[in-house]
């Protein structure tokens, strides 16, 4: 079989006008821009975009050093007189996996709410402590249960937080805004960010 005119046909060079600036300058029209046309075939053959560097994630704090954070001070925190700890909306999550993890007393000091009458029931049954409040995700707590946060907002102040790998996911420590602060142990800083 004898090879067709196109396989032997040479190639046409990437600046040569192409078959549409032919046609036109056969029908007498005038090519408006052929400068920017040629640029474009520049800029197609020649430019050259530099490589991306990867993505790179490295977490503020690992769960590694916030459980050294915390076991530093695990005698303080055995000592420290059963306070309840309330535990908001996403924040169960964490709190029941790392949890029981670090041996935390989570039946008979925490308390995992989602719910207004929840909440109710654990400040009726308070006593004398101090209550302590634990967040994350304040968004979807905000979002999603807004008359837990305005409360949250309304009646305890923000004593600590500790940074999370995700925007909204630190972990938020909380005391009632009517106690008095100034019994209130100082909140300890966060472990470093690295």
């Amino acid at each position: 079989a004898s090879p067709s005119t196109t396989d032997t046909a040479t190639p046409r060079s990437p600046l040569a006008p192409g078959p549409g600036l032919r046609r036109a300058a056969a029908l007498g029209a005038t090519v408006v821009e052929p400068a920017l046309l040629t640029m474009d075939r520049l800029l197609v053959l020649r430019a050259r975009v530099p490589k991306e560097r990867p993505l790179s994630v490295d977490p503020m704090t690992s769960v590694e050093e916030a459980r050294a954070f915390l076991g530093r001070y695990r005698d303080e925190i055995d000592r420290a007189p059963a306070d309840p700890v309330i535990v908001l909306y996403l924040g169960e999550f964490g709190v029941r996996y790392h949890g029981a993890r670090m041996g935390a007393p989570l039946e008979s000091r925490y308390h995992f709410v989602r719910t207004m009458p929840a909440l109710e029931a654990v400040m009726a049954s308070r006593g004398t402590g101090h209550v302590w409040v634990l967040t994350t995700f304040e968004r979807a707590l905000r979002m999603d249960l807004p008359d837990i946060d305005g409360r949250l907002r309304r009646d305890w102040v923000e004593r600590a937080l500790f940074p999370g790998t995700i925007g909204d996911g630190g972990v938020r420590v909380w005391t009632e805004a009517n106690g008095s602060a100034d019994t209130l142990p100082a909140a300890r800083q966060a472990p470093p960010r690295r």
